[in-house]
Order: structure tokens, then C-alpha cells, then sequence
């Protein structure tokens, strides 16, 4: 069963065609051949341009010969048929994740690639090539470095909008990067919308006053624990 990589630049004709005899060369070298199908595209690609001659020239000390290649568009259909999405820069990826989820998944940089199959040392920890590594937002969102007294219950907190200050990754709530939600700006307007069509109406009060703050459930999407119960009474004013 044969595995297909799609490579991606710019135009076509320069760093992903060079990357794409890089990696036949090495699929070549471990005994791949016809195991694994390499191509690439480029996001702003014409139809038709030659291989940048500095490409032809270092791909040919490789054994390849880049001299027929001609440049092509990332078409919906090259990454459909793609297993893995190698991009030159987190500019590239971040417009193919654009075109759907699915794509997402499957979309990184080289660099990233890079770091997926060596170890690495993040902030002074050792993690082997090929781990998984979970970000809990539960625990980034409670570092008292960015948020004071993070165990108490102040929505105010937000009305300054400090999360525009903070470094990136201290404040994920849609995720980050290219698997950030595609319904983020969505969310956050329904949200609104609700909250001001209900508050328009009634009035909300917690049923029990000795517990006003629900209980967290940290999972994938944060949510309380259980049902939180709620006293309604209509506005007179």
C-alpha cells in the first residue's frame, strides 16, 4: 500500500519541487520506491512554469533531474489524495488549513515535521521522537503568571480585554496555530447574542446562594460538572 506526500511553496518552482527530489532521494535511499508518491504544488502556482534553474542544479548532484518539471496549483483534488501536507512556511500551511478540517489534520510545516521525528527539548523537558503531547487548557488558563487569582470567579476580568496582551499560547480557547476552531468568530457572536437576548428578558441568580459558581469539568471542551441550576424571574424594568 503506497503512501502519497504532497509538497507545497509559493510558485512551483523553486523550494517545493527542490524538496520533493530531497524527498525522493531519501525514499530512494530506504528502499520506498513505489511505496511512496511525492508531488508538489504551490499555493499561488501557475500552469506550466520550468523548475528555477539553482533547483535544477542542486537536485541534479542528487541524482534527480528537475529540468521536466513544470509548476502546478494546490488543486482540492491534490489534497484529497494526500496523506501528509508539507508546507515551506506556517504561512502556507495556515491557508491550506482554511480549506477544511480534514486538511488540517494532515497539513504541516517541514519544520514541524522535523521536530516530529527527532527528539526535542521544550522549556527543559526531553520529548522523544514520535510522542504525543497534550496542552491542557485547564492548566495554561490557571497560570497565575498571566491570570491573578486564577480560582476566582471574576468575569470582569475580561472587560479590558487583557488577552491581547499576553504571550501567545497563554490563552488558547479556540486552540492555535493551524488546528485553531474554524467557528471561534461564530462561537464568540452567538454567544453574545444569546446572552443579550436572555438578560433582555429575565433575570438569572443561582438556586443554591452557598454554591454560586459551578463546579469546572476540565475535558477536551470545558464545560461544568453536572447541571447548574438556575433561579429565572422576568424584568419589570
Amino acid at each position: 500500500m503506497s503512501a502519497n506526500l504532497l509538497v507545497v511553496c509559493t510558485a512551483n518552482i523553486a523550494r517545493s519541487p527542490l524538496a520533493e527530489a530531497l524527498f525522493e532521494v531519501h525514499a530512494r535511499a530506504r528502499g520506498l520506491d513505489g511505496q511512496v508518491g511525492i508531488v508538489s504544488a504551490g499555493t499561488r502556482a501557475r500552469v506550466g512554469d520550468a523548475a528555477a534553474p539553482p533547483s535544477v542544479e542542486i537536485a541534479a548532484t542528487w541524482g534527480v533531474d528537475l529540468r521536466r518539471h513544470r509548476s502546478q496549483p494546490v488543486s482540492d483534488e491534490l489534497l484529497e489524495r494526500s496523506d501528509l501536507v508539507l508546507t515551506m512556511t506556517e504561512e502556507h500551511r495556515d491557508v491550506l488549513s482554511g480549506r477544511g478540517a480534514r486538511v488540517a489534520q494532515r497539513c504541516f510545516t517541514v519544520r514541524e515535521l522535523h521536530r516530529l521525528l527527532e527528539d526535542v527539548e521544550v522549556a527543559g523537558v526531553h520529548v522523544p521522537a514520535g510522542a504525543h503531547v497534550l496542552v491542557s487548557q485547564y492548566v495554561t488558563h490557571r497560570d497565575p503568571r498571566w491570570f491573578p487569582e486564577p480560582e476566582r470567579f471574576d468575569p470582569w476580568r475580561w472587560h479590558r480585554r487583557p488577552e491581547r496582551e499576553l504571550p501567545r499560547g497563554a490563552y488558547v480557547p479556540f486552540g492555535g496555530g493551524n488546528r485553531r476552531c474554524l467557528g471561534e468568530h461564530f462561537a464568540l457572536l452567538e454567544a453574545r447574542i444569546i446572552l443579550l437576548a436572555i438578560a433582555h428578558h429575565v433575570r438569572l441568580a443561582p438556586l443554591d446562594p452557598r454554591h454560586p459558581v459551578p463546579v469546572a469539568q476540565p475535558r477536551a471542551t470545558y464545560r461544568p460538572r453536572g447541571r447548574v441550576p438556575m433561579r429565572v424571574t422576568w424584568r419589570t424594568s
